[in-house]
């Protein structure tokens, strides 16, 4: 693929009205990427750390079920979804819903280890009512060994998703919306789920911190201003009326 046909393709993922368009187009970029970038990636990880840090990232975080600890051990990496269904490993239920999985695998981002820039997210409330064991893994970037690294300024699942290696889709993140500590509306809500995708595996290290679902929760809301809370909670009940 020439840097020409790669523009194209990115253009494409922009401009496209259409879902399936939009994911076909990711597919074969990160096919791309993972056979062209690999190679280059530590090089390339020494700008993007010290980016994040400048701008008070120094963690990245993991969701997962707490059942799903001792297999994550047992095979010292916390494994993409691909890898999971290659070895055959059966998993406790994680944070992302069946439909977000069927998306993932059709843009291409289930070959990558999903991970957020803060702790707390949406979706922890919907796995919630599934399972109260969900855990959140703390990882330090200096800690990470680094493969191919994707950015994305949203959930990656999200039909209208910026994803890309390079550090134009880094500064595309909202840090200031991180250092805030919390979202306001739905469309902060979309850019709060902005994701770092590892491709294929994250090295389990000792250096991993783990956090249980309640604690992080209790902590999040803890720093929420109450009107901003209940702004945000009229706004779901308006919309919820719209739909009944």
């Amino acid at each position: 693929m020439t840097p020409d046909v790669e523009s194209r393709l990115r253009e494409r993922q922009t401009k496209s009205l259409r879902a399936d368009n939009r994911r076909l187009a990711l597919r074969t970029l990160i096919e791309y990427w993972v056979r062209e970038r690999t190679p280059r990636i530590k090089d390339e990880s020494l700008s993007k750390r010290a980016h994040l840090h400048e701008r008070g990232i120094t963690n990245f975080f993991h969701i997962t079920s707490e059942r799903n600890l001792a297999s994550i051990k047992a095979v010292g990496a916390i494994l993409c979804q691909r890898e999971i269904l290659r070895r055959r490993i059966t998993c406790a239920i994680s944070s992302s819903t069946k439909g977000s999985r069927l998306d993932d695998a059709m843009c291409g981002t289930d070959a990558f280890v999903h991970l957020f820039f803060h702790p707390n997210q949406p979706m922890f409330f919907n796995a919630g009512k599934a399972t109260k064991d969900l855990i959140v893994i703390e990882i330090p970037i200096d800690a990470l060994e680094w493969s191919l690294t994707l950015f994305s300024n949203q959930n990656a699942g999200s039909s209208r998703v910026l994803i890309g290696p390079d550090m134009v889709d880094l500064a595309r993140v909202d840090f200031d919306l991180f250092q805030r500590g919390y979202w306001q509306d739905d469309f902060e809500r979309q850019k709060w789920q902005a994701e770092v995708l590892v491709h294929n595996s994250v090295p389990w290290s000792p250096l991993f911190k783990l956090h249980s679902f309640m604690d992080i929760c209790a902590r999040h809301d803890a720093n929420v201003p109450r009107e901003v809370r209940r702004n945000y909670l009229e706004q779901q009940l308006r919309k919820q009326a719209v739909f009944e």
